[in-house]
């Protein structure tokens, strides 16, 4: 199963990278969800959430685990392959 982040042009994500700030994408990402950005932690959430995937594979493959371990649990979905409950 495959899930796609979506970056979209902008003057600010040209900005970032122009700048050398790329460590900033996440957040105009973040912030642009209606202009059509998908983050990968958000496209791993949709893929749990529709039972496409596990929890466990989605916290796996993000690369911010700590984010999406508070979404997930903040959801109800199970972490108890991280032994915590």
């Amino acid at each position: 199963m495959a899930a796609y982040e979506r970056l979209l042009s902008n003057h600010a994500v040209a900005n970032l990278i122009r700048e050398g700030k790329t460590f900033q994408i996440p957040s105009v990402m973040q912030t642009n969800r209606k202009a059509g950005m998908v983050t990968l932690n958000d496209a791993l959430l949709e893929l749990v959430e529709k039972g496409s995937i596990e929890p466990r594979e989605a916290y796996l493959k993000a690369v911010d685990k700590g984010g999406i371990l508070a979404t997930l649990k903040a959801r109800g979905f199970p972490t108890t392959f991280l032994g915590d409950g």
